[in-house]
C-alpha cells in the first residue's frame, strides 16, 4: 500500500550490515518477498521497483538472500526471470571463500545449482581459440646477419675488420646446422609484437595451403626462449658452472649470456622491438646480480650481427666502461673482442675519463711531472755507460 500512494519501497536498514549468509535479520529478505508478492499480484512494476531496492541493499553491504528464499523464487517464478538472473550474478561475481556453498546449494535447491554452474562455466576465461601457426626453425644454413647491409649501414657489407684467424677463434655453435624443429603458436600471440610475423600472416603473403613460416636459418632453442617470453612474458635465463680452464672469458661467466645476445639478434630480425627490449633489461639484472658480465666470444658475436649505434653495443661497451680492468684484458684486444668494439670502448672511455683539476694553479701532464715512467729500464752498466747520452749538446 505504501509504495501505491509513494512510489517507494519502504527498507529497514541496519546500522551495521552483515555478510553472513541466513542472518536474524536482511532487508534483503523482505525485498525478495516482496518481489515474489508482486508477481501474485501480477504488478510488474512493483517488481522492478523490488529489484532495484534489492540492488541497492547489495551495494550498501548487505548480504545475500537467505538460501530458503532463493528455493521460494526457483519455484514462484519463470526460468527467464529478472530475479533469478540477479541472484545468480550476485553469487558468480561477488562469492568468495567465505561463503558456505554447501548450505547454499543445499536449501536452495537443485535448479539454482544447475543454472549456478552454467552461470560459473559462462563466467569463466574462454581458451584461446585462435589460428594455430607453424613456424619452422632451424635445419638450414648459418644464421643470416639481420639488417647488417644496405641502406641503414654506414659500409656496403658488414664485418668485423679482422683477419681469417679472428673468425677461427669465434667459432660457435652458430656455424653448425641445427636440428629442424616445428613450433605451433597461436597466431594471436606470435603476431602481438613481431612486425615480422604480422606481414608473414597477411593474407597476400599466404600460401593457398597452409605452409610452416620458415626461419630455418635460426637455432631451434634460440627461437623456444622467445615462444617462452611470448605465452609469459618472462626471459628464462641459465646458469652454468665457471670453467677456471676457459682464458678466453674475461670473467668467470655463470649466466649464459650468448643464449641472450643471440635472442635479442632474434629480435631483431622478427622485428620486435618489445622483445628486444626484454633482453636488454634482462641483460641489465643478470649482470647485477651475477657479478659477471659478458666474455669476449659472447661481446664479439654481438658485434658481428648488430649495426652500428646498436643500444646492445652501447650496452657491451659500457659494462666494460664501469667493470672492465686491465687484468681481464687480453694482450691483443682487437683479436679478442674485435676492432670495432675496441675503437667504440676507446671513445666512451675517453669520454668517460674525468677532466683535470682545473681548481689547481697549474696542471701538469704526467710527462712533465713524471719523465721516469717514460725512461727505459737497462742494467747498471749500460746506464753509467751511456749515462750522458741522452744529454741535449749544448754550443
Amino acid at each position: 500500500m505504501q509504495w501505491l500512494y509513494s512510489g517507494r519501497i519502504t527498507v529497514l536498514w541496519s546500522s551495521e550490515p552483515t555478510n553472513e549468509v541466513d542472518s536474524s535479520y536482511n532487508p534483503t529478505d523482505d525485498l525478495i518477498e516482496q518481489y515474489l508478492f508482486g508477481g501474485r499480484m501480477m504488478d510488474p512494476t512493483f517488481q522492478n521497483a523490488a529489484i532495484k531496492a534489492l540492488m541497492d541493499c547489495l551495494s550498501n553491504g548487505y548480504s545475500f538472500p537467505r538460501a530458503g528464499l532463493v528455493r521460494d523464487v526457483y519455484k514462484g517464478t519463470m526460468a527467464d526471470s529478472p530475479i533469478r538472473k540477479l541472484l545468480l550474478d550476485i553469487v558468480v561475481n561477488g562469492a568468495d571463500q567465505s561463503w558456505d556453498f554447501s548450505a547454499l546449494l543445499e536449501r536452495a535447491g537443485e535448479e539454482f545449482t544447475k543454472d549456478l554452474i552454467v552461470a560459473f562455466a559462462a563466467k569463466r576465461p574462454k581458451p584461446d581459440c585462435s589460428e594455430i601457426l607453424m613456424v619452422k626453425v632451424g635445419g638450414g644454413d648459418d644464421p643470416v646477419e639481420p639488417n647488417v647491409a644496405g641502406e641503414n649501414c654506414d659500409k656496403p657489407e658488414h664485418n668485423n675488420e679482422s683477419n681469417d684467424s679472428d673468425t677461427d677463434t669465434d667459432s660457435d655453435t652458430d656455424s653448425d646446422v641445427s636440428e629442424e624443429r616445428i613450433f605451433h603458436i597461436h597466431k594471436s600471440v606470435l603476431c602481438k609484437t613481431s612486425a615480422f610475423f604480422q606481414n608473414a600472416t597477411k593474407p597476400e603473403w599466404t600460401a593457398p595451403t597452409p605452409r610452416p613460416i620458415d626461419l630455418s636459418d635460426e637455432l631451434p632453442e634460440i627461437f623456444h626462449l622467445y615462444v617462452q617470453w611470448l605465452y609469459s612474458g618472462k626471459i628464462a635465463v641459465e646458469i652454468m658452472s665457471s670453467s677456471d680452464s676457459d682464458t678466453e672469458v674475461r670473467k668467470h661467466e655463470n649466466v649464459d649470456y650468448h643464449s641472450l645476445i643471440q635472442s635479442y639478434i632474434l629480435g631483431e630480425k622478427l622485428m620486435d622491438t618489445t622483445f628486444q627490449n626484454a633482453v636488454l633489461q634482462c641483460l641489465i639484472e643478470c649482470v647485477e646480480q651475477a657479478d659477471c658480465f659478458p666474455g669476449d666470444r659472447t661481446i664479439k658475436t654481438a658485434y658481428k650481427r648488430t649495426i652500428k649505434h646498436s643500444p646492445l653495443r652501447k650496452l657491451l661497451v659500457d659494462f666494460w666502461v664501469w667493470h672492465g680492468d686491465s687484468e681481464g684484458a687480453a694482450d691483443d684486444m682487437n683479436l679478442s673482442l674485435g676492432t670495432d668494439f675496441t675503437n667504440d670502448l676507446l671513445k666512451a672511455m675517453l669520454e668517460a675519463r674525468p677532466s683535470p683539476d682545473t681548481s689547481a694553479e697549474k696542471v701538469q701532464p704526467p710527462w712533465l711531472t713524471h719523465p721516469e715512467i717514460y725512461s727505459i729500464k737497462g742494467n747498471k752498466k749500460t746506464a753509467k755507460d751511456t749515462s750522458n747520452s741522452g744529454d741535449v749538446a749544448k754550443e
